[in-house]
């Protein structure tokens, strides 16, 4: 597994344990852990994402919805964390929750952007074939 690999699913566990952290404060306070240290790692994985090179190799066949997918997956994850973690009894102490509207604003507006730029690169990809 690469170097990206393993910062993506890294990201993906500190924002579960921030999510736990959010909806049952006492799981890792417990623990000693503290929401801002898993915060200021999850900040740091993040930035280290953006800096790695996805791959040694060529970039692969990009799909005609390749954005759109990544992006309804790396959104989707939470949601379904939320909600999975509202449904054992959590509540959010900070707000975020699935009836919180900005929340839905953001993910329509990340999938709409998502789609908009895959249906662009298709578009492109067309005309280049086509040349």
């Amino acid at each position: 597994m690469n170097l990206y690999r393993t910062l993506v699913f890294g990201a993906l566990a500190l924002v579960t344990l921030w999510l736990i952290t959010d909806f049952f404060p006492a799981t890792l306070e417990a623990l000693g852990v503290s929401s801002w240290l898993i915060l200021a790692a999850l900040a740091c994985l993040v930035i280290a994402i953006f800096v790695t090179p996805n791959g040694d190799g060529p970039p692969p066949e990009r799909g005609k919805y390749s954005k759109l997918t990544f992006s309804a997956i790396g959104l989707g994850y939470p949601i379904l964390l939320m909600a999975l973690l509202t449904l054992l009894g959590g509540e959010s102490s900070t707000g975020y929750s699935l009836t919180s509207t900005p929340l839905w604003v953001t993910l329509i507006v990340f999938l709409w952007l998502s789609y908009s730029d895959d249906k662009k690169a298709y578009k492109k990809k067309m005309q280049e074939s086509r040349e």
